[in-house]
């Protein structure tokens, strides 16, 4: 007997991955009971979930086609391209001469939060929850302000690693992608393809500060905005999908092939 439970168990479990999958593939929405604790620590890339009033999950695939037919690709000059340039040397220099004496935080990977109704969480490149957003609208998990947090190095995940120092701040590690455009940032603004999330629990700079990313594995830099913050747990930030595919010459996949970051780094004053 104990037998016949364990495998009806194992079996409706399956079951359910199964139906979210098909769902997916099959739709752009589905609407599935949920039976977890807390919410799924990974679904297909870019998915949004949102949890109804009778907290059932509805699934949605991000609409990334219908996006990129109106994405153009904001292209910067060789002039501004070089300006970036000096100024990251700059900026590495003085990190680098600084880290040496900063004090290293190793940080653990952020908890997930029960369901709730009007819960909204939405999945990176990776199929990890990235941000979360209350029936209130109001951003979920440990938020820490910048200008309060202490210098120092912050590593977490797969080799990420944020450094606050005295005048800027450095991300070191990958760079991914969510489906936030034109869905409201937690500074309130619209979000559009230039913008972008910073890690909630270690770098929130102020509304629209302007952050250069660098696409190391094709040595490709830009510029985006900050205009909202999530968990981030394996990442140092998150641009949009467009800006990913086009600008940063990074392709990006959803279900059932899920690929779409790259290792980079960014800097910003503080």
């Amino acid at each position: 007997m104990k037998k016949r439970a364990v495998f009806a168990v194992m079996t409706t479990v399956a079951l359910l991955g199964t139906s979210i999958n098909v769902a997916l593939a099959e739709s752009d929405t589905a609407t599935i009971s949920s039976i977890e604790q807390t919410i799924p620590k990974t679904m297909p890339p870019g998915t949004t979930i949102t949890y109804d009033q009778n907290n059932q999950m509805i699934i949605k695939k991000p609409e990334i086609e219908a996006q990129a037919n109106k994405y153009i690709v904001t292209s910067i000059s060789e002039e501004e391209k070089m300006k970036l340039d000096a100024e990251e040397k700059e900026v590495l220099k003085k990190v680098e001469e600084e880290r040496a004496s900063l004090p290293v935080y190793h940080l653990s990977e952020p908890e997930l939060p029960k369901p709730q109704p009007g819960m909204t969480v939405f999945y990176d490149g990776m199929g990890l929850p990235t941000i979360i957003i209350d029936a209130q609208g109001k951003t979920v998990g440990d938020i820490q302000p910048m200008w309060d947090k202490g210098v120092g190095t912050y590593v977490y995940g797969n080799n990420n690693k944020i450094t606050i120092s005295s005048d800027s701040v450095l991300g070191e590690g990958t760079v991914t992608w969510f489906d936030g455009v034109g869905k409201t940032g937690s500074d309130g603004t619209k979000l559009t393809e230039e913008d972008c999330a910073t890690k909630q629990s270690i770098d929130i700079p102020p509304k629209g500060t302007e952050i250069s990313v660098r696409n190391l594995e094709k040595n490709i830099v830009g510029t985006v905005y900050k205009y909202t913050v999530g968990t981030l747990p394996d990442a140092i930030v998150d641009i949009m999908p467009n800006k990913m595919s086009f600008y940063y010459k990074t392709p990006i996949g959803t279900y059932p092939y899920p690929y779409g970051s790259f290792n980079g780094r960014y800097y910003h004053t503080r």
